[in-house]
Protein backbone atom coordinates (compact mmCIF):
# COMPACT_ATOMS: atom_id res chain seq x y z
CA UNK A 1 0.00 0.00 0.00
CA UNK A 2 3.28 2.43 0.07
CA UNK A 3 6.73 2.47 -0.70
CA UNK A 4 9.50 3.38 0.94
CA UNK A 5 12.60 3.72 -0.85
CA UNK A 6 15.69 1.57 0.07
CA UNK A 7 19.44 2.78 0.64
CA UNK A 8 21.02 1.60 -2.39
CA UNK A 9 24.57 3.00 -2.57
CA UNK A 10 24.47 2.39 -6.76
CA UNK A 11 21.48 4.08 -7.60
CA UNK A 12 22.60 6.76 -5.03
CA UNK A 13 25.50 7.11 -7.16
CA UNK A 14 24.05 7.08 -10.11
CA UNK A 15 21.43 9.75 -9.02
CA UNK A 16 18.70 7.31 -9.51
CA UNK A 17 16.20 9.04 -7.07
CA UNK A 18 17.14 12.67 -8.74
CA UNK A 19 15.56 10.95 -11.56
CA UNK A 20 12.58 8.97 -9.97
CA UNK A 21 11.56 12.43 -8.67
CA UNK A 22 12.50 14.49 -11.81
CA UNK A 23 10.22 12.16 -14.10
CA UNK A 24 7.59 11.61 -11.79
CA UNK A 25 6.49 15.64 -11.48
CA UNK A 26 7.07 15.76 -15.47
CA UNK A 27 4.62 13.12 -15.56
CA UNK A 28 2.19 14.38 -13.71
CA UNK A 29 2.47 17.71 -15.27
CA UNK A 30 1.19 16.41 -18.33
CA UNK A 31 -1.73 14.76 -17.02
CA UNK A 32 0.45 11.31 -16.91
CA UNK A 33 0.77 8.41 -14.03
CA UNK A 34 1.67 10.32 -11.03
CA UNK A 35 3.95 9.46 -8.15
CA UNK A 36 4.11 6.54 -6.21
CA UNK A 37 2.10 6.50 -3.00
CA UNK A 38 4.79 7.17 0.11
CA UNK A 39 4.29 6.52 4.00
CA UNK A 40 2.91 10.52 5.72
CA UNK A 41 5.90 10.67 7.55
CA UNK A 42 7.98 10.75 3.64
CA UNK A 43 5.52 13.15 2.50
CA UNK A 44 5.76 15.50 5.31
CA UNK A 45 9.64 15.04 5.33
CA UNK A 46 9.66 15.81 1.25
CA UNK A 47 7.22 18.58 1.45
CA UNK A 48 9.57 20.63 4.48
CA UNK A 49 6.53 20.05 7.40
CA UNK A 50 6.87 18.36 10.71
CA UNK A 51 7.18 14.49 10.64
CA UNK A 52 8.61 13.13 14.06
CA UNK A 53 5.38 12.26 14.76
CA UNK A 54 4.40 10.37 11.93
CA UNK A 55 7.23 8.19 12.08
CA UNK A 56 5.95 4.46 13.28
CA UNK A 57 6.51 1.08 13.40
CA UNK A 58 3.43 0.33 11.47
CA UNK A 59 5.86 1.44 8.20
CA UNK A 60 9.03 -0.95 9.12
CA UNK A 61 9.20 -3.58 6.88
CA UNK A 62 11.84 -5.49 8.46
CA UNK A 63 9.77 -8.25 10.26
CA UNK A 64 13.16 -8.83 12.35
CA UNK A 65 12.91 -5.33 13.77
CA UNK A 66 9.52 -5.11 14.56
CA UNK A 67 9.24 -8.59 16.35
CA UNK A 68 12.36 -6.55 18.14
CA UNK A 69 10.81 -3.75 18.73
CA UNK A 70 7.60 -5.32 19.99
CA UNK A 71 9.80 -7.83 22.62
CA UNK A 72 11.16 -4.48 23.99
CA UNK A 73 7.92 -2.56 24.19
CA UNK A 74 6.53 -5.65 26.01
CA UNK A 75 9.33 -6.29 28.44
CA UNK A 76 8.27 -5.69 31.92
CA UNK A 77 11.60 -5.86 33.34
CA UNK A 78 15.18 -5.04 33.50
CA UNK A 79 16.04 -8.60 32.96
CA UNK A 80 13.40 -9.20 30.05
CA UNK A 81 14.77 -6.12 28.64
CA UNK A 82 18.89 -7.52 29.10
CA UNK A 83 17.71 -10.82 27.31
CA UNK A 84 16.12 -9.23 23.82
CA UNK A 85 18.60 -6.95 23.71
CA UNK A 86 21.37 -9.60 24.29
CA UNK A 87 20.01 -11.45 21.50
CA UNK A 88 20.25 -8.78 18.63
CA UNK A 89 22.87 -6.73 19.70
CA UNK A 90 24.88 -6.51 17.02
CA UNK A 91 22.44 -6.34 14.32
CA UNK A 92 20.37 -3.35 16.17
CA UNK A 93 21.68 -1.51 18.97
CA UNK A 94 25.47 -1.21 17.44
CA UNK A 95 23.81 0.71 14.19
CA UNK A 96 20.70 2.51 15.49
CA UNK A 97 22.80 5.42 17.05
CA UNK A 98 21.89 4.59 20.83
CA UNK A 99 24.84 5.12 22.91
CA UNK A 100 26.97 2.29 23.92
CA UNK A 101 27.19 3.46 27.62
CA UNK A 102 23.86 4.15 27.79
CA UNK A 103 21.89 1.39 29.63
CA UNK A 104 18.41 0.69 28.35
CA UNK A 105 16.68 0.32 31.04
CA UNK A 106 12.15 -0.30 31.64
CA UNK A 107 12.09 3.76 31.83
CA UNK A 108 14.26 4.34 28.58
CA UNK A 109 13.38 1.19 26.42
CA UNK A 110 10.69 3.73 24.85
CA UNK A 111 13.16 5.90 24.07
CA UNK A 112 15.28 3.46 22.76
CA UNK A 113 12.11 2.19 20.09
CA UNK A 114 12.23 5.37 19.14
CA UNK A 115 15.82 5.93 18.27
CA UNK A 116 14.85 2.72 16.01
CA UNK A 117 12.05 3.63 14.54
CA UNK A 118 13.98 6.58 13.16
CA UNK A 119 17.27 5.03 12.28
CA UNK A 120 15.03 2.50 10.09
CA UNK A 121 13.00 4.62 8.52
CA UNK A 122 15.01 8.17 8.69
CA UNK A 123 18.45 8.44 9.54
CA UNK A 124 19.70 5.25 7.10
CA UNK A 125 17.54 6.58 4.43
CA UNK A 126 18.15 9.59 4.52
CA UNK A 127 20.83 10.87 1.28
CA UNK A 128 17.84 8.90 -0.60
CA UNK A 129 15.05 10.85 0.67
CA UNK A 130 17.41 14.18 -0.28
CA UNK A 131 18.34 12.62 -3.15
CA UNK A 132 14.43 12.21 -4.42
CA UNK A 133 13.08 15.87 -3.16
CA UNK A 134 15.89 17.49 -5.07
CA UNK A 135 14.47 15.88 -7.95
CA UNK A 136 10.85 15.97 -6.75
CA UNK A 137 11.33 19.84 -6.49
CA UNK A 138 12.24 20.02 -10.48
CA UNK A 139 10.43 23.04 -11.67
CA UNK A 140 10.21 23.98 -8.01
CA UNK A 141 7.14 21.72 -7.88
CA UNK A 142 7.62 20.68 -4.46
CA UNK A 143 8.06 24.43 -3.39
CA UNK A 144 5.07 25.78 -4.67
CA UNK A 145 3.29 23.35 -3.64
CA UNK A 146 4.36 22.89 0.04
CA UNK A 147 1.21 24.60 1.41
CA UNK A 148 -1.19 23.34 -0.89
CA UNK A 149 -3.09 20.74 1.33
CA UNK A 150 -4.80 19.32 -1.26
CA UNK A 151 -1.86 18.22 -3.13
CA UNK A 152 -1.55 15.44 -0.59
CA UNK A 153 -3.37 13.18 -2.09
CA UNK A 154 -0.56 13.38 -5.22
CA UNK A 155 1.55 11.24 -2.62
CA UNK A 156 -0.37 9.50 0.03
CA UNK A 157 -2.61 6.61 -0.09
CA UNK A 158 -5.30 7.34 2.06
CA UNK A 159 -8.05 5.03 3.99
CA UNK A 160 -11.38 5.40 2.68
CA UNK A 161 -12.74 4.55 6.33
CA UNK A 162 -13.10 7.20 8.92
CA UNK A 163 -11.96 7.20 12.55
CA UNK A 164 -15.22 6.63 14.40
CA UNK A 165 -16.18 5.57 17.40
CA UNK A 166 -17.10 2.68 16.35
CA UNK A 167 -13.67 1.83 14.93
CA UNK A 168 -12.01 3.38 18.53
CA UNK A 169 -14.21 1.52 20.60
CA UNK A 170 -13.89 -1.65 18.63
CA UNK A 171 -9.55 -1.31 18.91
CA UNK A 172 -9.46 0.21 22.60
CA UNK A 173 -12.49 -1.85 24.60
CA UNK A 174 -10.40 -4.99 23.86
CA UNK A 175 -7.04 -4.05 24.85
CA UNK A 176 -8.48 -2.00 28.08
CA UNK A 177 -10.57 -5.17 28.80
CA UNK A 178 -7.54 -7.46 28.82
CA UNK A 179 -5.18 -5.60 31.46
CA UNK A 180 -4.89 -6.91 34.57
CA UNK A 181 -4.79 -4.47 37.18
CA UNK A 182 -2.60 -5.09 40.16
CA UNK A 183 -4.19 -2.62 43.29
CA UNK A 184 -7.58 -0.22 43.41
CA UNK A 185 -6.09 2.62 41.39
CA UNK A 186 -5.50 0.34 38.28
CA UNK A 187 -8.62 -0.78 38.97
CA UNK A 188 -10.62 2.25 39.09
CA UNK A 189 -8.25 3.57 35.66
CA UNK A 190 -9.60 0.81 33.75
CA UNK A 191 -13.68 1.04 34.71
CA UNK A 192 -13.11 4.65 34.45
CA UNK A 193 -11.96 4.16 31.00
CA UNK A 194 -14.24 1.95 29.71
CA UNK A 195 -17.32 4.05 30.70
CA UNK A 196 -15.47 6.50 28.88
CA UNK A 197 -15.29 5.05 25.70
CA UNK A 198 -18.93 3.98 26.06
CA UNK A 199 -19.34 7.49 25.71
CA UNK A 200 -17.18 8.55 23.02
CA UNK A 201 -18.33 10.17 20.19
CA UNK A 202 -16.97 10.93 16.39
CA UNK A 203 -15.49 13.94 16.70
CA UNK A 204 -13.53 12.76 20.51
CA UNK A 205 -12.84 9.74 18.79
CA UNK A 206 -11.05 11.11 15.61
CA UNK A 207 -8.59 13.70 18.03
CA UNK A 208 -8.03 10.24 20.22
CA UNK A 209 -7.14 8.48 17.44
CA UNK A 210 -4.74 11.09 16.26
CA UNK A 211 -3.12 11.69 20.08
CA UNK A 212 -2.12 7.34 19.92
CA UNK A 213 -1.21 7.52 16.64
CA UNK A 214 0.24 10.65 15.39
CA UNK A 215 -2.14 10.53 12.10
CA UNK A 216 -4.79 12.46 10.90
CA UNK A 217 -6.13 9.45 9.37
CA UNK A 218 -6.71 5.69 8.79
CA UNK A 219 -3.73 3.86 7.16
CA UNK A 220 -4.37 1.40 4.12
CA UNK A 221 -2.88 -0.66 6.41
CA UNK A 222 -4.15 -2.93 9.31
CA UNK A 223 -3.46 -0.73 12.22
CA UNK A 224 -3.01 -2.75 15.59
CA UNK A 225 -3.25 -0.02 18.86
CA UNK A 226 -2.32 -1.37 22.61
CA UNK A 227 -2.84 -0.23 25.82
CA UNK A 228 -0.87 -0.13 28.98
CA UNK A 229 -0.96 1.42 32.70
CA UNK A 230 0.88 3.99 33.71
CA UNK A 231 3.34 2.06 36.30
CA UNK A 232 6.27 4.59 36.01
CA UNK A 233 4.46 7.77 37.02
CA UNK A 234 1.44 7.02 39.46
CA UNK A 235 0.16 10.12 40.55
CA UNK A 236 0.32 11.45 36.75
CA UNK A 237 -3.62 12.45 35.85
CA UNK A 238 -3.21 13.25 32.27
CA UNK A 239 -2.68 10.32 29.85
CA UNK A 240 0.40 9.63 27.61
CA UNK A 241 0.55 8.20 24.22
CA UNK A 242 3.60 6.41 22.08
CA UNK A 243 2.64 7.39 18.98
CA UNK A 244 5.50 5.68 17.19
CA UNK A 245 3.94 2.16 18.20
CA UNK A 246 0.51 3.25 18.35
CA UNK A 247 0.33 2.69 22.64
CA UNK A 248 -1.98 4.72 25.00
CA UNK A 249 -0.56 4.70 28.39
CA UNK A 250 -3.72 4.91 31.06
CA UNK A 251 -2.98 7.32 34.19
CA UNK A 252 -3.83 6.70 37.25
CA UNK A 253 -4.02 9.71 39.17
CA UNK A 254 -7.72 9.80 38.22
CA UNK A 255 -10.61 9.36 41.22
CA UNK A 256 -13.50 9.32 39.09
CA UNK A 257 -14.56 8.72 35.65
CA UNK A 258 -15.43 12.93 35.57
CA UNK A 259 -11.88 13.17 36.28
CA UNK A 260 -10.23 11.11 34.14
CA UNK A 261 -12.24 12.50 31.06
CA UNK A 262 -11.53 15.97 31.93
CA UNK A 263 -7.80 14.68 32.33
CA UNK A 264 -8.16 13.32 28.49
CA UNK A 265 -9.76 16.27 27.25
CA UNK A 266 -7.19 18.49 28.58
CA UNK A 267 -4.43 16.25 26.73
CA UNK A 268 -6.41 15.92 23.87
CA UNK A 269 -6.72 19.67 23.22
CA UNK A 270 -2.77 20.12 23.41
CA UNK A 271 -2.01 17.14 21.59
CA UNK A 272 -4.10 19.07 18.77
CA UNK A 273 -1.78 21.73 19.29
CA UNK A 274 1.36 19.84 19.49
CA UNK A 275 -0.02 18.09 15.88
CA UNK A 276 -0.14 22.03 14.12
CA UNK A 277 -4.21 22.39 14.70
CA UNK A 278 -5.34 25.40 14.94
CA UNK A 279 -7.03 24.73 18.24
CA UNK A 280 -6.76 26.54 21.98
CA UNK A 281 -6.23 24.21 25.05
CA UNK A 282 -8.78 27.12 26.99
CA UNK A 283 -11.64 26.33 24.42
Amino acid sequence: SFLLPVNNRKALNGDMFYLFGKISVLSILSDGPGFPYFPPFLVSYLRGHEFEHELSSLYIVNTFLTDYINKICNATSQEEIDTVIGEDEERFIDNCGWPRTDMVTPSKRMLYVQTLIRWELLDKRKDVYDQLKKGLNVLNFLDLTRDLQEFEHVFLCRNKSKTTAEFIKKKLVPEVKKLQPQDKEEEDAKKFTLRCLKDLEDEEAAHLFQFITGLDDLPAQELPISVEFNRVNRVTELPEAITCVQRLILPLGNKSKIQLYSSFDKALKFGRIGFGEKTSASK
